[in-house]
């Protein structure tokens, strides 16, 4: 299947991708790849970091709910037993990239706790609203401007 859709063989597949989890990872990566960059394009040092996060949290919004990426993070949970380091690569390749971003910008607007802020700012606009889409089919709202403002405003502790 793979290789009638590249328009390749079998055997030219595996001569790039020699196992199953070598395969895997090349078109997780780059399914990440691709969702990632207009997140990363979100980023526009002329406009106030308020705006920057909001239209970050959107973008990353749009791309946690995709049905790509929805139907990837499928695959990547049944996995996960089977290719476990794998399946914690793909994870951080993503939410590394994606929190170092929102740490950034939420340090740059005087934060309390960028790491921590940039974790539940993935969290609340990434993987609840995955969740929500998995398990009852349905789209959350996307509330990016409230939830940078709670960031913004959460005292340090």
């Amino acid at each position: 299947m793979i290789a009638a859709r590249a328009r390749s063989s079998k055997r030219t597949i595996y001569a790039r991708y020699p196992t199953k989890a070598a395969l895997f990872e090349a078109a997780a990566a780059d399914h990440i790849d691709r969702m990632i960059a207009p997140i990363e394009a979100a980023i526009n040092p002329q406009l106030a970091v308020r705006d920057q996060l909001i239209r970050l949290g959107k973008a990353l919004f749009a791309a946690a709910t995709d049905p790509a990426s929805l139907a990837m993070d499928r695959i990547v949970i049944a996995e996960a037993n089977t290719f476990p380091e794998l399946a914690a690569r793909l994870h951080q390749n993503g939410f590394e990239r994606i929190t170092t971003l929102v740490a950034r910008l939420l340090h740059d607007a005087g934060a309390a706790n960028p790491a921590i802020g940039s974790e539940t700012f993935y969290a609340l606009l990434a993987l609840a609203p995955m969740r929500t889409a998995i398990v009852t089919r349905k789209r959350s709202t996307v509330r990016a401007d409230q939830i940078v403002d709670f960031l913004l405003r959460t005292p340090s502790s």
